[in-house]
C-alpha cells in the first residue's frame, strides 16, 4: 500500500498530520464521490489500525480516494510540535474543531 504522509497547519496555527492515498489511475470512483476524509474520535490518530483500514481499503478499492487525518483531539494528551502547547482529548474544545475541517478541506 503507498500512501503520501500530508499535513495542514490550522487558522490558529497548529500543525496536523495525515495520510493520502489514491486508487489506480484506471479505476474511476464507484461511489459518487472523488475524496473522503476520514476523521478519528475522541483520543485517536488516523493511523491506528481497525476500521480506519477496512474503511480505507474499501473505498480505495471502489475507486474513491482517502484522506485519514488527525485532528486536535488526537491521542489523551498531545504537545504541539513548537509553543509545546497541550492538545490531545484530555484538552479539545469541540467548538475548535472547525480549524481542522477547514484546514484538511
Amino acid at each position: 500500500m503507498n500512501v503520501d504522509l500530508v499535513n495542514v497547519r490550522t487558522e490558529d496555527g497548529l500543525r496536523l498530520d495525515g495520510i493520502w492515498r489514491k486508487p489506480s489511475a484506471d479505476a474511476p470512483s464507484q461511489l459518487g464521490a472523488d475524496v473522503i476524509i476520514l476523521h478519528h474520535g475522541v483520543g485517536g490518530n488516523f493511523y491506528g489500525l481497525g476500521l480506519f483500514e477496512e474503511y480505507t481499503d474499501a473505498l480505495v478499492d471502489a475507486g474513491c480516494a482517502v484522506l485519514r487525518v488527525n485532528n486536535r483531539g488526537h491521542h489523551p494528551v498531545n504537545r504541539g510540535p513548537v509553543d509545546r502547547s497541550r492538545y490531545g482529548a484530555a484538552y479539545e474544545i469541540v467548538e475548535d474543531c472547525r480549524y481542522e475541517w477547514d484546514a484538511w478541506l
